[in-house]
């Protein structure tokens, strides 16, 4: 079962992965949040949650989606979903609801941004105004630098954690402003140490990924 778009003849195709964006020259492959057909000066995206086959004809400028599949012989593929060779195929049951969004773009960091919201949105909450005086508004954690995404914010040992990545293959600064009376300190992968960000800058090998922790930071 496939979602077909046709998305023009010729191009090149791009798609996402953890932490790396890369084009593929094969007509099937694997894309994470997005996948791509990109023709001179910029390309079309399919956006959508959770890594999916895709399959790419070139000559057709068909680019085709995986939304479920059925294999004649996979391990999983029986009554008890241990055993094999038991039910052949694999059924889905009731109704099933897929969501896509189509997004144009000229820099692929615009797709990057652009699946990060679409696949991962922020939580909102709706509440009613209320008389007197409203409380200072504040950021946990303000990014400058268009190549660089946040792509997590975590609680360890009681103090606010984000990661960090380059979505480019160039190395990057970024410019990062924590909330009011926090310190920021760039650790290593067991989140420990810390080197001080001087001014909030830090700087990402091509591809790179850096866990920032936000040292007394305090809500307004």
């Amino acid at each position: 079962l496939c979602a077909c778009f046709p998305l023009g003849a010729g191009g090149t195709v791009a798609h996402d992965g953890p932490f790396l964006v890369s084009g593929s020259a094969r007509k099937r492959f694997i894309g994470g949040r997005w996948a791509a057909v990109e023709h001179g000066g910029g390309g079309l995206a399919v956006l959508a949650p959770g890594a999916r086959g895709y399959t790419h004809d070139g000559d057709s400028g068909v680019l085709q989606r995986v939304l479920a599949w059925s294999p004649g012989a996979w391990i999983y593929a029986s009554d008890d979903s241990v055993t094999p060779g038991g039910s052949r195929y694999t059924r889905l049951h009731g109704q099933h609801t897929f969501h896509y969004a189509l997004l144009p773009y000229r820099q692929r960091a615009e797709v990057v941004a652009g699946a990060s919201q679409y696949c991962l949105p922020p939580p909102t909450i709706i509440g009613a105004p209320s008389p007197g005086d409203l409380p200072g508004s504040s950021s946990l954690l303000q990014v400058e630098g268009e190549p660089v995404e946040m792509s997590t914010i975590f609680i360890h040992q009681g103090v606010p954690h984000a990661r960090l990545w380059n979505a480019s293959g160039e190395e990057q600064e970024a410019i990062i402003r924590g909330g009011r009376g926090s310190q920021l300190h760039a650790v290593d992968l067991r989140l420990q140490g810390g080197e001080l960000l001087d001014g909030g800058r830090l700087r990402l090998r091509p591809w790179g990924v850096q866990t920032v922790r936000l040292d007394g930071w305090q809500h307004p």
